[in-house]
């Protein structure tokens, strides 16, 4: 039974860690990247877990505060964001359509730095004005309907 190197993602043999990194579950080839390289996977892998859960605490916020000001850039993007986020909505319920109602100038921002699929939220506010519309036709139609009975 092999580990789950945490850095890779990917399951392998005993043989593939060393002491530290059976502990610390990262396998050897990922052991001789670069630290800086490793911290950056970490700490993406944290941010995307913290979009993934049903609330965003104050100490996630406090950590995103901390990460927005790390040297990379990807990173420092992506803890501003979600640090909006965290503090506006940090509720997982309906998440995203209360962005899209609420602070639709977040949403380029969070497709930008990858939190969501771009696109995702393309065609909503015209699917939602034609299902308007429709049911506006329907009523115009039913109130015609019944002047002329009248």
């Amino acid at each position: 039974m092999g580990h789950y190197c945490r850095i890779c993602g990917k399951h392998k043999p005993n043989e593939k860690f060393s002491g530290k990194g059976h502990k610390n579950h990262i396998c050897k080839a990922c052991c001789c990247l670069p630290k800086k390289d490793r911290n950056r996977i970490d700490y993406l892998q944290e941010m995307y877990g913290f979009w993934e859960q049903k609330n965003i605490s104050k100490k996630n916020i406090s950590r995103l505060g901390t990460l927005s000001e790390y040297e990379d850039v990807e990173v420092a993007a992506i803890a501003s964001v979600l640090r909006v986020v965290g503090t506006r909505f940090p509720l997982k319920k309906k998440r995203l359509s209360r962005i899209f109602k609420e602070m639709p100038e977040l949403i380029p921002r969070l497709e930008s730095t990858g939190i969501i699929q771009k696109r995702s939220f393309s065609g909503y506010a015209e699917a939602v004005e034609d299902e308007a519309n429709a049911i506006y036709d329907v009523w115009d139609e039913y109130s015609e309907m019944e002047r002329n009975k009248a």
